[in-house]
C-alpha cells in the first residue's frame, strides 16, 4: 500500500517539475480573449544609426498598428527628443473599428480619434479675464523662467500696478 501511494507520489512530483512550455504572445492574447489564434499577416520595422526609427504589423483580428520616431539632438550628448508619430486600429467587442492617431513628444501623448472626448471649446469669459489678469495666466508667458527673468511685464489697469514675470 505504501508503495503505490510513493509510486504516485513520485509521479507527481514528476509532472508537477516538468518544463512549461512558453506561449508566443499573440498567442496568449488568443487564449485570453477566447479567440482561436491571432495571426501577424504582416510587420515590418527599419531604424537608422541615428535612432530613427519605423514600424508596422497588422493582424488578422483586425489590430494594426504604425510608428515613426524622429530623434532631435540636444544641445550636449546624449541630450534630446525624440518625436513619435502613429496610428493605432482595433475591432471593439462592440464590433465597431476605431482607429487612433496620435503624436508623442515633449508635449505628452496626443491622440485624436472620433470616439475620444473632445476638449471644449475655450469660454468667452476665459478670454477676458486673460486680458483683465495677466498675472494669472503666468504660465502661459513662459512659466517660471519668464518670472526670473523680468523681462515680461504688464499692468493691470483697474488698479494701476505692474506685474513682472
Amino acid at each position: 500500500m505504501h508503495s503505490v501511494a510513493l509510486v504516485v507520489l513520485a509521479l507527481s512530483a514528476a509532472v508537477s517539475a516538468a518544463p512549461q512550455q512558453f506561449l508566443q504572445s499573440n498567442a496568449l492574447t488568443a487564449l485570453s480573449s477566447g479567440q482561436s489564434g491571432v495571426r501577424v499577416l504582416n510587420q515590418r520595422f527599419d531604424a537608422d544609426q541615428a535612432g530613427n526609427y519605423q514600424y508596422q504589423y497588422e493582424q488578422d483580428n483586425g489590430q494594426k498598428v504604425e510608428e515613426a520616431g524622429r530623434v532631435q539632438s540636444g544641445s550636449e550628448p546624449e541630450t534630446g527628443i525624440i518625436t513619435k508619430q502613429g496610428s493605432y486600429e482595433f475591432v471593439s467587442d462592440d464590433g465597431n473599428t476605431y482607429t487612433v492617431t496620435y503624436v508623442a513628444d515633449e508635449g505628452g501623448f496626443q491622440p485624436l480619434a472620433a470616439h475620444l472626448p473632445q476638449a471644449p471649446a475655450q469660454i468667452p469669459e476665459y478670454a477676458q479675464l486673460r486680458q483683465d489678469y495677466p498675472q494669472l495666466f503666468w504660465a502661459e508667458q513662459g512659466g517660471l523662467a519668464a518670472i526670473s527673468s523680468g523681462t515680461n511685464q504688464r499692468s493691470d489697469s483697474n488698479n494701476q500696478r505692474t506685474f513682472t514675470f
